[in-house]
């Protein structure tokens, strides 16, 4: 056995081309195993598709909207996450609990890569969107299952017919009832429009956005 590395443009070439979730052939020899890892300041973890990556950040501005924090992850090969594993939830908490200390905040709200069923639009949605686990999906392309899919207490409500995006609501007091009452609980879910800005929403100012990407492939072994 050989090991051949190539250079990262050329791997991200064979990564978008090839599903290399199953042997291939290159120049004659069969390809027996891909070595992914994540980028540095990337959580890493074992999905069901693989070895995946996700990040936490925050702006300035202090306020994205959901297509704006897409965009953002969109510009580092990556799309706003959805959640596969308990871990990968505790991760994302932690993250924000370590940026709202560091920017004195004791809440945020921060978007994640999912979204409501078509079919469950009102105002005549189909029987079983009163499960949340068909009436929303992740968006991120990656995730097997919707077992994380786990909202607070009275969500999804989908005021007006405009909220077909999924936050996730983080509290330094979680255990504070005005405070579950306002923003819910650590890291419970939330329905919102997507195009929903800063002013006027409960005093929070700023919105995160959590990133996620399918590992980089950085070398392959050959026979």
């Amino acid at each position: 056995m050989y090991k051949i590395l190539l250079t990262l443009t050329f791997l991200d070439f064979l990564d978008s081309a090839i599903n290399f979730d199953t042997p291939v052939i290159l120049d004659g020899t069969l390809n027996s195993n891909v070595e992914r890892k994540c980028p540095d300041g990337w959580a890493s973890f074992q999905r069901q598709k693989g070895l995946y990556c996700i990040k936490v950040f925050y702006p300035p501005p202090y306020w994205y909207t959901q297509p704006q924090a897409q965009a953002m992850c969109n510009e580092m090969g990556a799309r706003l996450t959805g959640i596969e594993t308990p871990a990968e939830r505790n991760y994302i908490e932690r993250s924000a609990v370590t940026i709202m200390r560091n920017l004195s905040l004791t809440e945020t709200r921060i978007w994640i890569g999912g979204v409501r069923n078509v079919n469950c639009f009102k105002p005549n949605p189909v029987q079983k969107c009163s499960d949340v686990r068909y009436a929303f999906s992740w968006s991120d392309g990656n995730v097997v299952g919707n077992d994380q899919i786990i909202f607070d207490a009275g969500q999804p409500e989908n005021q007006a017919n405009g909220q077909q995006c999924l936050q996730m609501s983080v509290s330094l007091f979680p255990t504070t009832s005005d405070v579950v009452t306002l923003y819910g609980r650590i890291s419970l879910l939330d329905d919102i429009s997507c195009d929903v800005n800063q002013e006027g929403w409960h005093q929070i100012r700023y919105a995160l956005y959590a990133c996620g990407k399918r590992a980089p492939i950085v070398s392959y072994d050959t026979y």
